[in-house]
């Protein structure tokens, strides 16, 4: 072999080790980059969408009762009812604003149209919370107590939600 042939061969082998290592530390690179990803965008955003749908789910499978009156005395059914219903909302509620505010650049996917912005988020919140304490009874009807702004916040979590 001839000295001009031996610098070739090193040449090439060198080539081959380097791109052998630029090629693993890429793939390296994009792992930890999409594993970072994963764990603060990807998960947060399923938890909050899974949120939003139970909000929505509650606010859907009680309206039959948040637009309707209970009787003035309730019975002990009745109370439990109206206490699953509370528990139900406030924990919509918490679980939705919770979940939104852990998801990494939530402002950017706000603005990109992927979530809710924070506005709309917070508009949510207080129509579950109003809800929640908007529970109608017989002979109470006021501007806070009554069916039709019932019937708006309802309409409002699932506007903002879906």
């Amino acid at each position: 072999m001839r000295y001009h042939e031996v610098i070739q061969s090193t040449d090439t082998t060198a080539t081959i080790i380097w791109t052998a290592v630029a090629t693993l530390l890429a793939g390296l690179t994009l792992f930890i980059i999409s594993e970072v990803l994963k764990t603060l965008v990807l998960r947060p955003l399923q938890y909050y969408k899974e949120s939003a749908r139970k909000a929505i789910s509650s606010v859907d499978f009680n309206s039959k009762y948040l637009t309707n009156h209970f009787p003035r005395t309730l019975s002990a059914d009745q109370k439990a009812l109206v206490r699953k219903i509370e528990d139900d909302l406030r924990i919509a509620g918490t679980e939705l604003t919770s979940s939104y505010n852990s998801i990494s650049g939530v402002k950017i996917l706000g603005y990109v149209g992927i979530v809710p912005k924070q506005g709309d988020i917070d508009r949510a919140y207080g129509s579950l919370i109003y809800l929640h304490n908007s529970i109608l009874y017989t002979g109470e009807i006021d501007d806070h107590n009554n069916t039709s702004v019932n019937r708006e916040k309802i309409q409002e979590v699932k506007d903002v939600l879906s």
